[in-house]
C-alpha cells in the first residue's frame, strides 16, 4: 500500500471515530413527556404501563386528585407542563386541569365521558393541539355481537341526550342498517327523564344498548332499566364490564393496558409531526367480551358454544 492511501485512509478512520465519539457524548433528545391521571385507579394505572412501553420519551407522572391536593394546583404546578412537549392525561378532572393549565403543549386524553364539556365547542377543539381516544366501543362490534348471540332480536332501544349524543346515534342508526336491525330512540335532556323514557319502550324494543351518555346513566336509571329488561325478556348490552356483571346480557369493553398502548402509538406520531389523522377522536381498537350465563337463562336466551368460547369474562 502507498504511503498516500495510508494516510488518507487513516484520516478516513480517525474522522468516523470523532464522529462516534461526538454522537456517543452528545445529550440525548428524547421527547419530554407529561402524564396525568385524575386519582389512582387500576385502568389508569395499567394504561399507563401500556403508554410508558410504546413511547419513547422521559416520562413523569403526576396525580392531581389526593388528599393534600384536591384540586390539582400543587401537582400541576409542579409538573411545568409547558416546558413539556406532549401531555397525557387520564380521566375527566385531569383534563380539566391540564385544559386549563397549558394553552400551547399538545395534549392527548383517554377515560374522559365527555371531553366536549371540558374541551369547548367543535370551533374551540380544532384550534387546540389535542387528540383523545374515547370510551366508545363503536356500536357496529357491539351489535354484531348481539346478532351472534340472539339473531331474532332486531329492534334496538337507544335513549340519549341530543346535546351529548347525537353522532354517537346516528353511527348507531348506520351500523344497525348494515346489519339489518332497527333503532327506536328517545332522546331526554335531563336525567328525571330517563325512567319515562325507559318505560314508554315497552313492546317496541328486543333489545337495549346503552349509549355512554352521562344524562341517561346513573345508579337510579340502570336499576330501572335492569327491572325492565327481565319484565320484557329485553337484553341489555352493557356499557362496560361492571354492567354485565350487574346483570347486562354482555359487553364489550377497551383493554385498559392496550389502551395505553395505543395512545403510545398516537402520541408518537404526534411529537414526530406525522400524525395527519382529522379526527379528533379515534376508538379504542381492543376489546374485552364480558358475559352473564344467568341473565342468558333468566331472558331464554342460549348462548352459541363457539360465542361463549370466545368470552373474556363469563359470569354465573
Amino acid at each position: 500500500m502507498k504511503l498516500s492511501e495510508y494516510s488518507t485512509r487513516s484520516n478516513l478512520l480517525r474522522c468516523i471515530a470523532m464522529a462516534l465519539a461526538i454522537n456517543l457524548c452528545a445529550p440525548g433528545h428524547a421527547a419530554e413527556v407529561a402524564t396525568v391521571k385524575s386519582r389512582e385507579l387500576k385502568p389508569y394505572s395499567d394504561a399507563l404501563t401500556g403508554f410508558k412501553s410504546t413511547v419513547d420519551a422521559h416520562i413523569k407522572t403526576a396525580v392531581i386528585l389526593t388528599d393534600d391536593d384536591p384540586d390539582g394546583k400543587a401537582a400541576i404546578g409542579q409538573m411545568n407542563l409547558q416546558k413539556v412537549d406532549l401531555v397525557f392525561v387520564l380521566g375527566s378532572d385531569a383534563l380539566r386541569a391540564v385544559r386549563n393549565s397549558v394553552s400551547d403543549v399538545p395534549i392527548l386524553f383517554s377515560f374522559v365521558l365527555d371531553p366536549e364539556t371540558i374541551i369547548g365547542s367543535p370551533e374551540q377543539q380544532y384550534q387546540l393541539k389535542i387528540r383523545g381516544i374515547t370510551m366508545n366501543v363503536p356500536p357496529e362490534e357491539q351489535l354484531r355481537m348481539l346478532t351472534q348471540i340472539a339473531p331474532g332480536h332486531k329492534r334496538i332501544g337507544i335513549i340519549y341526550d341530543a346535546a351529548k349524543s347525537a353522532q354517537l346515534a346516528e353511527r348507531t342508526r348506520v351500523a344497525a342498517a348494515r346489519l339489518g336491525l332497527s333503532v327506536v330512540e328517545k332522546t331526554i335532556a335531563e336525567k328525571q327523564q330517563a325512567i319515562d323514557a325507559i318505560t314508554e319502550m315497552s313492546g317496541k324494543i328486543d333489545a337495549f344498548l346503552m349509549l355512554p351518555d352521562t344524562t341517561f346513566i346513573s345508579k337510579e336509571s340502570f336499576q330501572y332499566l335492569l327491572l325492565f329488561s327481565f319484565r320484557n325478556n329485553v337484553p341489555i348490552i352493557g356499557l362496560s364490564d361492571k354492567y354485565a356483571r350487574l346483570g347486562a346480557l354482555f359487553a364489550l369493553t377497551f383493554d385498559s393496558e392496550k389502551l395505553g398502548k395505543q395512545a403510545g402509538e398516537l402520541a408518537t406520531k404526534m411529537l414526530a409531526g406525522t400524525d395527519t389523522e382529522k379526527s379528533l377522536y379515534v376508538d379504542p381498537q381492543h376489546f374485552q367480551f364480558t358475559i352473564n350465563i344467568k341473565t342468558a337463562r333468566k331472558l331464554g336466551i342460549t348462548i352459541p358454544g363457539d360465542v361463549l368460547n370466545r368470552a373474556d369474562e363469563v359470569y354465573e
